[in-house]
């Protein structure tokens, strides 16, 4: 919602002579916001500015400023059309792709040519029901999540009529197929077997994953300056994805994450032989383009990931969910908070989660020191893990 404002007080020279102007802002019906003017007096009747701030009281323009402004009835697809020209370039480039493909395939074929009074609850409910059938309950989350972005978007802006949005009142309980898109945990044991298995750039590449978390976009998007050895950090300064530098998933992302003594090494070991080692070099270049872009995460994850994980039984050969190196992600959770390596507030920090609901509802920030005991704890637990025959 837009925030009251008083307007400034301005002096034009007219052919009457010099005339107080209140000029304030309003969004026009394009999403705009656009500088206005409304003549409060002469210069002569009011010769100082608190005489003319004192006639914008009496005439109650501060109140008038301030009124909604008038609504044309506007659709759904063109409210989509602004979010997406002056909101959308403001997310990280994956969540952008995500809100584009939900907005082209799903929202605007159904809802596009509605005005907001026409998107009613319970036709949103019948439709995500049907949509279920057929998408999981983790695509329909984050279509809802999306859908009712843009709305809140268009009352902010004053785009569309305050109301009560209607996506909010969404029931999502057991519409959608769960397990479609489930997780999968790499045990310690084949953790450290896939890196047995890895030569010295590969397996940098893993131990990086496994022992922070970071996401292959993360990973991939390090340079050596971003590398703290020093002060123990790994500081989360870029991403790469899909061919290009991006600034970071959200502001919580954007931050630093603990290079404990173990994983210094590796990384410094990894350093001595890698041909590109200045400071804004890629950590993990391609080869093939001479060090001027990081190594493909896809490809990387086909060549030795997915065919580590199928041989030690993590998944099967015909397995079609996730399996990428965001496993090693969700296995830190799963294996710290489960052995109890670390409590759920450190592994939240360890993981940079913007919202803390994603790591069991746990709101407060852990210290660097207890970031890098617990992942101090969870190096040595990689290292000493065995395989079980």
């Amino acid at each position: 919602m837009s925030k009251y404002q008083r307007g400034s007080l301005v002096v034009k020279n007219r052919k009457m002579g010099p005339t107080w102007y209140l000029r304030f802002y309003r969004t026009n019906a394009d999403g705009r916001r656009v500088e206005n003017k409304v003549v409060v007096g002469f210069v002569s009747d009011l010769p100082h500015e608190n005489d003319a701030r004192r006639e914008v009281d009496r005439r109650g323009l501060s109140t008038q400023i301030n009124e909604p402004t008038p609504h044309k009835k506007m659709t759904v697809g063109e409210l989509i059309r602004l979010y997406s020209e002056h909101e959308l370039p403001k997310l990280a480039e994956s969540t952008q792709g995500t809100h584009q493909h939900n907005f082209k395939k799903f929202v605007s074929p159904r809802w596009g040519k509605l005005t907001l009074p026409e998107v009613r609850v319970l036709a949103l409910n019948v439709w995500f029901k049907e949509l279920g059938k057929s998408l999981a309950h983790e695509t329909l989350q984050k279509l809802k999540a999306t859908f009712h972005r843009v709305l809140e978007y268009g009352m902010e802006n004053e785009l569309i009529p305050l109301a009560e949005n209607p996506v909010a009142k969404v029931n999502l309980k057991g519409v959608g197929r769960e397990g479609k898109t489930q997780d999968t945990v790499v045990p310690p044991a084949v953790a450290k077997a896939i890196l047995n298995g890895l030569q010295l750039a590969e397996r940098t590449i893993v131990l990086v994953a496994v022992f922070t978390a970071l996401r292959a976009s993360e990973i991939f998007g390090l340079r050596w300056e971003a590398l703290d050895f020093l002060n123990q950090k790994i500081w989360i300064l870029r991403t790469w994805i899909k061919g290009k530098e991006g600034k970071g998933k959200s502001a919580a992302s954007r931050t630093h994450v603990p290079l404990s003594g173990k994983l210094a090494s590796y990384l410094m070991e990894w350093k001595r032989q890698s041909p590109y080692t200045k400071p804004t070099d890629f950590v993990f270049p391609s080869l093939k383009l001479s060090g001027k872009k990081p190594r493909s995460g896809s490809q990387f994850v086909k060549d030795y990931v997915r065919p580590f994980l199928v041989k030690h039984g993590v998944i099967s050969n015909d397995y079609h969910g996730r399996c990428g190196l965001h496993v090693f992600r969700h296995s830190l959770t799963s294996v710290m908070i489960g052995e109890k390596l670390a409590d759920p507030k450190t592994v939240q920090s360890l993981l940079r989660h913007a919202n803390s609901k994603v790591t069991m509802d746990v709101y407060a920030h852990a210290l660097d020191d207890v970031k890098l005991a617990a992942q101090e704890r969870w190096v040595e637990r990689v290292e000493n893990a065995s395989m079980v025959q």
